[in-house]
C-alpha cells in the first residue's frame, strides 16, 4: 500500500502514545464475510508539515477478495487527508 498523506491541526488525547492517524478496515472474502481486521501498515503520530509519501505492506489471508478501507483518527482531532492510495497485490512468498 502506498499513498500521500497530510496530517495537520492535531490535538492529542490525554494518552498521546496511543494517538495516531491511520488507514484501517477489514479484509473480506468474496461473500462479504470478514476474515480479519486489516493491519495498519501506515500510521502517523505527528503533523506531516505538508504532503508526505508513505508505503507499507501486510499479508492477506487465504480467500481474501475485498479490502474495506477507511482513514481514521484514534485519540486525535485534526485534519487527515489521503490521496493517491494504491494497493498492489504481490505473489505469495
Amino acid at each position: 500500500m502506498s499513498g500521500r498523506f497530510l496530517l495537520e491541526k492535531i490535538e492529542c488525547a490525554t494518552e498521546p502514545k496511543w494517538s495516531a492517524a491511520f488507514i484501517g478496515g477489514a479484509v473480506l472474502d468474496a461473500a462479504g464475510n470478514k476474515l480479519i481486521n486489516m493491519p495498519t501498515p501506515i500510521h502517523l503520530t505527528q503533523p506531516t508539515g505538508g504532503w508526505m509519501q508513505k508505503e507499507g505492506t501486510f499479508e492477506l489471508p487465504e480467500g481474501a477478495a475485498v479490502l474495506d478501507i477507511g482513514p481514521g483518527l484514534y485519540h486525535f482531532s485534526g485534519d487527515f487527508s489521503v490521496d493517491d492510495l494504491v494497493y498492489h497485490v504481490l505473489p505469495p512468498k
